[in-house]
């Protein structure tokens, strides 16, 4: 009841595609690749920098929540004080076998599991620095995109020294914002993208007098992302784990269990692997990796069915009923194409 009427006074911000209704891990991810291949069409260089925030939800600073939620929202004082006796005075013990130790205060950190907890953290996050306000008209700007504690940053321009200046300058605006809110960012673990057919790099980003390495790939979102924006990488990892999976439920699918039970155990175990945010990265795809895809289904409905060698694919798809991987996304990737904007919500 109180995260019910807590909702309508905190205004997350657009960036914000966690904890917020038809918003999803999918709508992040199809907003992230369409900017980043549309500017790749273009013949535009895209950069990307990757943070990662150390222990995000265990570092909220309950003080500087209360105050932003007071200072920043619309949040009735009544309502304030029932968020202000959720966060503090908890304690905490650690029990191993027969040793208990003291009990502690719990100083910061939001309560993990509580369906409050993520909305809080949002609301403590929403101040996050952007280059907003601080650009001419004809310059390009930085996208960010969060995702609960996952923030990214992205900006394009047809040079490569132009586009580092810029996040440069957006970087710089983290330290004190992060320093005031007792935030800490894992600069060893802060990955950069660039999106172009270059072999020589710009001088590498730094945060905290520290580089920030460019890679070949970053996984985002649970989606591996190349520099070429072909997806292989990630086709590699969605095959591998479709092997695994098809292996381990081997001796089920290949039993004398009913046909459609086991097309159940398919669908709910092998094709969710197969198509885990497919609708945000499927168009990328070249017809022989979609068809890689294609064949991990394929080989799964040959064993189910315990199909001879000479039977055609199409033909035991079509009898079962099954669409192939290419139809079974397709109404996905329209529809969330339909509610992503490209740049910004």
């Amino acid at each position: 009841m109180l995260l019910r009427r807590l909702r309508p006074c905190i205004q997350i911000r657009a960036e914000q595609h966690g904890f917020r209704r038809g918003h999803s891990t999918v709508t992040q991810l199809t907003r992230v690749l369409r900017l980043l291949a549309a500017e790749y069409n273009r013949g535009r260089i895209s950069l990307g920098v990757f943070l990662d925030i150390e222990k995000a939800f265990n570092r909220v600073w309950h003080s500087g929540l209360l105050y932003k939620l007071y200072e920043q929202t619309s949040i009735p004082l009544a309502m304030l004080r029932l968020v202000a006796s959720f966060l503090e005075d908890r304690k905490f013990y650690v029990f191993v076998e027969d040793a208990e130790s003291a009990t502690r205060s719990i100083r910061a950190g939001v309560p993990q599991g509580s369906c409050l907890s993520p909305v809080l953290y949002a609301a403590y996050t929403n101040d996050i620095p952007t280059l907003a306000g601080r650009l001419q008209a004809w310059e390009d700007d930085v996208e960010l995109a969060l995702y609960a504690d996952d923030s990214a940053y992205f900006t394009s321009s047809r040079r490569a020294h132009i586009a580092t200046a810029r996040m440069q300058g957006l970087l710089d605006l983290l330290p004190p914002w992060l320093d005031e809110w007792r935030m800490v960012v894992n600069v060893g673990k802060t990955t950069a993208l660039l999106t172009c057919r270059l072999r020589n790099f710009p001088p590498p980003l730094t945060l905290y007098g520290q580089k920030i390495t460019y890679q070949k790939a970053v996984t985002y979102r649970g989606c591996g992302i190349e520099r070429t924006l072909r997806m292989t990488a990630h086709v590699d990892f969605v095959v591998r784990r479709a092997r695994c999976a098809r292996a381990t439920f081997l001796p089920v699918l290949a039993s004398k269990l009913p046909i459609k039970t086991k097309l159940r155990i398919y669908k709910m175990y092998i094709r969710s692997i197969i198509t885990y945010a497919a609708p945000a990265w499927y168009a990328l795809l070249s017809d022989p990796l979609r068809r890689r895809m294609q064949a991990q289904q394929n080989l799964t409905l040959r064993t189910i069915v315990g199909a001879g060698r000479y039977v055609r694919n199409d033909v035991i798809a079509a009898d079962l009923k099954v669409e192939t991987i290419t139809d079974f996304v397709a109404p996905g990737r329209a529809t969330f194409s339909k509610r992503t904007p490209l740049y910004s919500d």
